[in-house]
C-alpha cells in the first residue's frame, strides 16, 4: 500500500512538474506574442519604414524583457509538445534548430535560434531588425569592409578590418541594418546559447547577404548550393576517401570552366581534399581567369580563412576560456586591442604569456588546430609574447632552458618563431 502510494505521489508531483514548465513556456510565448503585436503597431504609425524598424525592434526588445521568462528546457518540451507553435518553414538552416515564434504576414517575424554546432562567419544581413542573447553568452565582433574591386553581384574584393569586440551576456541587445553598414560575426561561448531575432522578411536595398573572409573577399551568401554541387562535393570526397589518383583531374576539369565564386565556394569546401594551399594554387593556375590581378588575393584569402579561423575545429573546443581565447585570437583585432581586452576578459589571470601559450598547447593536442605545438613551441611562444621580438625572446629564454643552447635548439627556435610570423593567428598576439 505505501509503494503505490509512493508512486502515485510522484506520478502526480511528475505531472505537476511537466505542466508547471509548459506553463513558463507559454508565458514566454505570449510575451513574444505581445511583443510581436506592439512591434507592428509601432511600425504602422512609421508607414512601415524599413529605415526606421531596427530601433523599434530594439526599443521593444528591452521594454519587454523575453529573457527573464525564458528556460531552454521547458522551451523544448513546449515545442515538442505543440510541434512547434507555428509552421516551421523548410528551408531556415540557420540555428540549431531555428524556431519561428511569430509571423502576422506584417512584414517581419520573430524566431529563436539555438546555438550548439554551426559556426558563424563575418557576414552581413539581407533584412532589417534586432536581436537578444536570451539565453548563454556570446561574443560580438563588428568589422568594416572597404570595397576596392567589384568582380560582380556575387563576388568583391577589398579589405575585412575588425573594428569592435564585445562580451554580450543574457539580456544584451543590438540593431541590424541591412547592407555592410552592419557587418559581424557571432562566437556563442556557452553552448547552447540562444538568440531572440526580429526581423524583416528582406530588404529591397540590400537584398543579398554576403559573407566576408579574411583578408579580402566578400561572397553572396547561399550562392551555390544546389543538387548539382552537392553531388560534386560528395564526389569530392569520395574520391578522397578512394585516395584516388584521379581526384585532382577531377578537381581540375571541374573548376577549368566555373564561374570564380563558384571556385572559391568549391575549394572551401574541399580544401583538405585539394591537398592544401599548393593544390589550391595549382587548381588556379589551371582556370580561364588564373591571369587576374586578384587571383594571389584569393589564394591568400582561401587560406587564411581555413588555417586561421579555426571554425571547422572550433564546435569540439568546449572549455570556456579556450573558446573566448580562440574567439579573440580569430577576430582580426591588432595585438594592441587585444592587449586592452585581455585584462578585462580574463581578470582572474596573473601571467598573461604562460595562461595564453598553456591554453594553445592544449588545444595543438586535443584537437586538429592547423599548428603543431610541443612543449619547446610552448615555450617560445610564452617567451615571444613576455619580449616581444624573436631576438629578445631568444635572449631571455637561453638563460633558464637548457635545449635552446645547442646548435639544434636554436635552429629549432628560429624555425619554429619564423613560421609563428607567418600564421595570422599570431600576428594578433606578436603584431605584425
Amino acid at each position: 500500500m505505501t509503494t503505490l502510494r509512493y508512486r502515485y505521489y510522484r506520478i502526480f508531483d511528475l505531472k505537476y512538474k511537466m505542466l508547471n514548465n509548459t506553463r513558463m513556456a507559454e508565458e514566454f510565448i505570449k510575451t513574444v506574442e505581445a511583443l510581436g503585436k506592439k512591434i507592428d503597431d509601432a511600425w504602422q504609425k512609421q508607414s512601415y519604414r524599413r529605415a526606421v524598424f531596427p530601433d523599434i525592434a530594439a526599443k521593444e526588445l528591452s521594454h519587454f524583457k523575453c529573457h527573464e521568462q525564458f528556460q531552454l528546457e521547458d522551451f523544448l518540451l513546449w515545442v515538442g509538445r505543440r510541434n512547434g507553435c507555428l509552421p516551421q518553414p523548410l528551408e531556415s538552416s540557420f540555428g540549431d534548430p531555428p524556431i519561428l515564434l511569430f509571423d502576422r504576414n506584417s512584414g517581419f517575424y520573430i524566431e529563436a535560434l539555438i546555438w550548439w554546432f554551426t559556426p558563424v562567419v563575418v557576414h552581413d544581413h539581407s533584412f532589417q531588425g534586432a536581436w537578444q542573447v536570451i539565453s548563454g553568452l556570446t561574443l560580438h565582433d563588428i568589422y568594416n569592409f572597404e570595397k576596392t574591386i567589384s568582380h560582380n553581384s556575387i563576388l568583391n574584393f577589398g579589405k575585412i578590418e575588425h573594428i569592435k569586440t564585445e562580451l554580450l551576456p543574457v539580456g544584451f541587445i543590438r540593431p541590424i541594418t541591412a547592407g555592410p553598414s552592419f557587418i559581424h560575426r557571432t562566437v556563442h561561448l556557452q553552448k547552447p546559447t540562444v538568440s531572440l531575432v526580429v526581423r524583416t522578411a528582406f530588404d529591397t536595398t540590400h537584398p543579398q547577404q554576403f559573407n566576408y573572409y579574411k583578408d579580402n573577399i566578400a561572397l553572396r551568401s547561399h550562392s551555390f548550393h544546389g543538387a548539382f554541387n552537392a553531388r560534386i562535393n560528395k564526389i569530392a570526397s569520395l574520391l578522397t576517401e578512394m585516395k584516388s589518383n584521379k581526384k585532382f583531374e577531377f578537381f581540375q576539369q571541374y573548376i577549368k570552366y566555373a564561374p570564380v565564386p563558384e571556385v572559391i565556394d568549391f575549394l572551401i569546401m574541399n580544401y583538405d581534399c585539394a591537398f592544401g594551399i599548393d593544390g589550391i594554387k595549382a587548381l588556379i593556375s589551371k582556370t580561364h581567369w588564373k591571369d587576374e590581378p586578384w587571383t594571389e588575393m584569393l589564394v591568400r584569402s582561401i587560406d587564411s580563412y581555413l588555417t586561421s579561423y579555426f571554425l571547422r575545429d572550433f564546435t569540439n573546443v568546449h572549455d570556456h576560456d579556450q573558446r573566448l581565447l580562440l574567439s579573440m585570437l580569430t577576430s582580426g583585432m591588432s595585438r594592441t586591442y587585444f592587449m586592452k581586452l585581455f585584462p578585462k576578459f580574463f581578470p582572474k589571470t596573473e601571467n598573461f604569456a604562460e595562461f595564453v601559450s598553456n591554453h594553445l598547447f592544449d588545444l595543438s593536442q586535443t584537437t586538429s588546430l592547423t599548428f603543431e605545438m610541443n612543449e619547446k613551441g610552448r615555450d617560445i611562444v610564452a617567451a615571444r609574447l613576455t619580449n616581444g621580438s624573436a631576438e629578445k625572446a631568444f635572449y631571455a629564454l637561453s638563460k633558464k632552458a637548457d635545449w635552446i643552447k645547442t646548435d639544434n635548439g636554436r635552429d629549432t627556435f628560429h624555425e619554429y618563431s619564423n613560421t609563428m610570423d607567418t600564421i595570422p593567428l599570431f600576428k594578433t598576439l606578436f603584431g605584425d
